[in-house]
């Protein structure tokens, strides 16, 4: 096979590869011609040594065994038949001979030319296979391309995936570095976690006189957040856990400075609430607030406020700041009526 790097592009290739078809056909033509003719030579050369006149001596016998005597007329007109019969089979081996001979030529100057003709075939076919056609060189050079483009394809698939399981494995070093600094970090903060817990189950059970659990763990994903209290299962029940989260946070975040020290809440945050744990939320945020001195900000609507549970000591209307209405434009906030 050629390979790129060798290979000899020839002009004239086609026309030498007709050239070596060609020659092909020829030599075959001349080895069935010498084939037809040594089988006719062999005959003929057989037949020349079969050709020979019969003894008139033994014709003679034949009727004597016969019993039959033969007149000198008989033996003279017998003379006469042997005399042309042996004129013909000369004949006959003039023509052999000549024959054989004219046979002979032919055969040899065949022989010749096979053996000139296959010269010729060798070193055509020589040429053939050292050289090629512009067309074969073009397609080999793209069947070359194609493997090189390939083998860059493959090379670059390897270099990414050597890449990606270094970077994985990076990754996973990364990873149990940071896990290691989250399990060192929640073991120092153990103090605020334990007092964020505390704060969160008191809040539960100043709601539903039922303990809640504020979940502070690590895991492989991370840090992982939970809340529960043990009447979970409604909407309101929900939020309130919502409620007791934010409060938590609050709380701790005005132990801290700078902070915040801010607490806002929609009137969502009461939606399917009942009516006495709203109450109880509102002095619980209230309460809180005061004593660690950060601000509760809660939107009512006026219909949902439980003025019917609240404990008797407390009176929410001396936290109202502000009123809206829909009943005119002065109730209105920035142009939006409520």
């Amino acid at each position: 096979m050629l390979s790129l790097q060798s290979f000899k592009v020839l002009p004239q290739y086609e026309q030498i590869q007709s050239e070596a078809n060609e020659l092909t056909q020829v030599l075959h033509k001349l080895i069935n011609a010498n084939t037809i003719d040594k089988r006719l030579l062999s005959l003929y050369e057989q037949n020349l040594t079969e050709e020979t006149p019969p003894e008139s001596e033994t014709v003679e016998q034949m009727y004597m065994e016969a019993g039959i005597a033969l007149p000198n007329f008989t033996l003279r007109r017998l003379e006469e038949v042997q005399g042309f019969h042996k004129k013909i089979i000369a004949n006959r081996r003039v023509f052999l001979s000549t024959e054989i001979d004219r046979l002979k030529r032919e055969i040899g100057k065949r022989d010749k030319q096979i053996l000139e003709y296959t010269e010729k075939k060798a070193t055509t076919l020589e040429i053939l296979q050292t050289h090629g056609a512009l067309e074969e060189y073009t397609s080999l050079q793209k069947k070359y391309l194609n493997t090189v483009n390939d083998l860059n394809s493959i090379s670059t698939m390897i270099e990414n995936m050597k890449a990606f399981e270094s970077g994985l494995s990076d990754i996973k070093i990364s990873h149990e570095e940071i896990l290691r600094k989250a399990r060192q970090d929640y073991a120092e903060r153990t103090p605020i976690r334990e007092r964020a817990i505390s704060l969160f189950n008191t809040f539960s059970e100043g709601l539903y006189s039922a303990p809640g659990k504020l979940v502070i763990d690590v895991e492989p994903t991370g840090f992982r957040f939970d809340v529960e209290i043990e009447r979970s299962g409604s909407s309101g029940i929900s939020n309130m856990k919502i409620f007791c989260y934010d409060l938590t946070l609050a709380k701790l975040w005005a132990d801290k400075s700078p902070s915040p020290r801010l607490l806002i809440h929609d009137s969502t945050i009461f939606d399917g609430v009942d009516e006495r744990q709203r109450a109880l939320a509102l002095e619980i945020a209230a309460k809180e607030s005061e004593q660690s001195n950060f601000q509760y900000i809660c939107m009512l609507n006026s219909d949902n406020v439980p003025w019917d549970e609240f404990s008797k000591d407390f009176d929410l209307k001396k936290y109202i700041r502000l009123t809206l209405s829909d009943q005119s434009l002065e109730g209105c906030l920035l142009g939006i009526r409520f």
